[in-house]
């Protein structure tokens, strides 16, 4: 390496990751460099000239070359980012989407509705828990009294789970449960983002989904709807009088969904859309 500027080694980055077809590029690089070299924009750009030490260069671009093989950028840093808050990820969790976040907003519209009310909240299949944890600590930031409770089949993902909860200095109560089997309370709202992708079309996704993301979070059987049945039939049991389902659905699911609420007796169902103009977001309540 012969005296490689900062700016030499973005431009170099971004042009690799291109060639191997990485989608925003310039971003993943920019995002790489602010993780190995603990600068920001500004300092960039006033110390763009400055000659790179040689250790973080090749740390950089031991990471650039991750990227560039599809490992996603989020697995990479170790992190990401969901409802302004950090949460760790890794292989045995769904990587958070921005989408997602939708199902906190819904859950706090509906309990912002009902003031003074103490509110009792269960995530299912919560994965990285980073509803759960979104909701329990914008509940008490907002004065919402709010318990809640997340649960999981998997128990790498309950561990990943609990690693965000202390983060985040959250109160949530873990519980390690095949759907509803080892739950025991009623609840407000039952929220959740279950395995929703149709099992043939799992093979057709990205690489950084197909190969990173467990797979026991993503298939949702033959034809996607597999869970939503298990949980519109069993969460009846468990939801108190006039609560809330909130489930996030795939982008040509909504129909399905409602006719699935529909017949096991849930009314005021609600279908909304993320921002990207899909439907993302079923609402019924029991």
């Amino acid at each position: 390496m012969k005296d490689k500027s900062y700016e030499d080694i973005l431009k170099e980055a971004n042009m690799y990751l291109e060639a191997a077809g990485i989608t925003d590029a310039s971003i993943d690089a920019w995002i790489l460099f602010e993780e190995v070299y603990k600068i920001g924009k500004a300092e960039y750009i006033l110390n763009k000239s400055k000659a790179s030490d040689v250790n973080l260069y090749f740390k950089y671009l031991e990471l650039i070359k991750l990227r560039a093989q599809r490992v996603p950028l989020q697995h990479i840093l170790g992190y990401t980012y969901f409802y302004g808050r950090r949460f760790m990820v890794n292989q045995d969790v769904l990587v958070p989407r921005q989408e997602t976040e939708l199902l906190v907003e819904k859950a706090l519209e509906y309990m912002k509705e009902i003031p003074a009310k103490s509110f009792d909240i269960l995530d299912l299949c919560t994965g990285s828990g980073c509803i759960a944890v979104s909701l329990a600590c914008e509940g008490s930031i907002q004065g919402i009294k709010t318990t809640v409770t997340a649960s999981d089949i998997s128990e790498k993902a309950l561990k990943v789970a609990e690693k965000n909860i202390d983060i985040n200095n959250a109160c949530v109560n873990l519980i390690h449960s095949d759907m509803f089997h080892n739950i025991n309370e009623k609840f407000d709202i039952i929220i959740s983002n279950p395995p929703y992708i149709e099992s043939s079309v799992i093979k057709e996704l990205e690489c950084e989904v197909k190969d990173y993301d467990p797979i026991t979070a993503l298939d949702g059987g033959e034809d996607g709807l597999l869970f939503y049945r298990i949980i519109a039939k069993e969460s009846t049991v468990y939801l108190k009088e006039n609560a809330l389902l909130l489930l996030e659905i795939g982008y040509n699911q909504a129909e399905y969904l409602k006719e699935i609420l529909k017949e096991n007796g849930f009314y005021d169902i609600e279908v909304f859309k993320d921002y990207s103009g899909n439907d993302r977001i079923v609402k019924g309540r029991k």
